[in-house]
C-alpha cells in the first residue's frame, strides 16, 4: 500500500467521525440535554457552519466555543480539507531534510500531531493547543492510534513557555493558525524569533470565514483579512525563503530559513 492508500485508510473521515462522536456521547451533559450529532461528512460541515461558524459572527468575539464540545467537530474538518493534505506535501517537499523535531501548534484534536509522527518517524513530534480544552482531551484519550514505532516517544505535549525554553525546532507545522489570532504578527515573532524554526510548513486563511477568524486585523493599524495575508507573508520572507512547491491550490507555504 502506498502512502496515500495508507493515509486515505488509517485516517478516514468516516472512521474518525464515529471514534469522535462516541467521545461526544459519553462527555457529561446537562439534563435533559438531548445530542444531535452529525453522522457523515456533509452532515459534519454543516453543523461546523451552523453551531461554529455562524455562531461566531453572532456572538462575535465570543471565544467560549474553542473550549466546548462544537470544537471537536471543526477540528475534525479541518484535518480532513486542510492539515491532512499539507502534512503529506510536508514530507514530500521535506521528508529527506532529517528532521528531528517538529512542532504542531494549535494542532486541535491532533489527528495532524499523530500523522506527522506517523509520516517522520525519525522526529518527535510535539503537541501545541489550549489546554484544557475539549480538544486536548480529545488527543489525549486517542494518541496512540497512529503508528509511530512502539517505545519511541515521538509525541509529546508542549507550551508556549515549553517552546521557548527548549527551542529551536527543526519544523513548525501551522495549519488554520495564525487568523486565530487579532495580531497575528506578534505571534509570528513570538515563534520565528524566540522560540525559532528551520522550516515553516503554513496553510492561511486569513481571508476565510470560520470560527475564531477576525473580521479584521491589527498591526500598528487596522488590515482588512487580504492586506493581513500580504502582511505577514512580507514579514516572514525577511528571514525565510519559500521554497518552490507544487501544491494544490498553494496550500500549504513552505520555507526555509534563509
Amino acid at each position: 500500500m502506498d502512502l496515500k492508500e495508507w493515509v486515505k485508510a488509517e485516517y478516514s473521515f468516516k472512521t474518525w467521525l464515529g471514534r469522535l462522536n462516541l467521545h461526544v456521547a459519553r462527555m457529561d451533559m446537562p439534563p435533559g440535554f438531548v445530542l444531535q450529532l452529525p453522522t457523515n461528512k456533509k452532515a459534519s460541515m454543516a453543523f461546523e457552519e451552523v453551531h461554529l461558524d455562524n455562531w461566531w459572527y453572532d456572538n462575535y468575539k465570543d471565544f467560549s466555543r474553542y473550549t466546548s464540545w462544537h470544537y471537536l467537530y471543526a477540528g475534525l474538518n479541518c484535518f480532513d480539507r486542510f492539515s491532512k493534505p499539507c502534512a503529506l506535501y510536508a514530507k514530500q517537499y521535506l521528508g529527506d531534510k532529517k528532521i528531528k523535531s517538529i512542532v504542531d501548534v494549535g494542532a486541535g484534536i491532533g489527528l495532524s500531531t499523530m500523522l506527522l509522527a506517523d509520516l517522520f518517524p525519525e522526529a518527535v513530534v510535539y503537541y501545541n493547543n489550549i489546554t484544557p480544552s475539549a480538544q486536548a482531551t480529545f488527543f489525549k484519550e486517542h494518541k496512540g492510534y497512529g503508528k509511530a514505532e512502539f517505545g519511541r516517544p515521538t509525541i509529546a505535549t508542549l507550551t508556549e513557555q515549553d517552546m521557548e525554553r527548549h527551542g529551536p525546532f527543526d519544523m513548525l507545522f501551522a495549519s488554520e493558525y495564525f487568523e486565530h489570532f487579532e495580531e497575528p504578527l506578534e505571534q509570528t515573532n513570538f515563534l520565528l524569533n524566540q522560540v525559532g524554526f528551520k522550516y515553516l510548513v503554513i496553510n492561511n486563511s486569513f481571508n476565510v470565514k470560520a470560527y475564531g477568524h477576525f473580521k479584521e486585523f491589527k498591526h500598528n493599524e487596522t488590515l482588512a483579512p487580504k492586506q493581513m495575508s500580504k502582511a505577514w507573508l512580507k514579514a516572514v520572507r525577511k528571514d525565510y525563503k519559500e521554497l518552490d512547491v507544487k501544491c494544490w491550490n498553494g496550500r500549504p507555504k513552505i520555507f526555509e530559513k534563509k
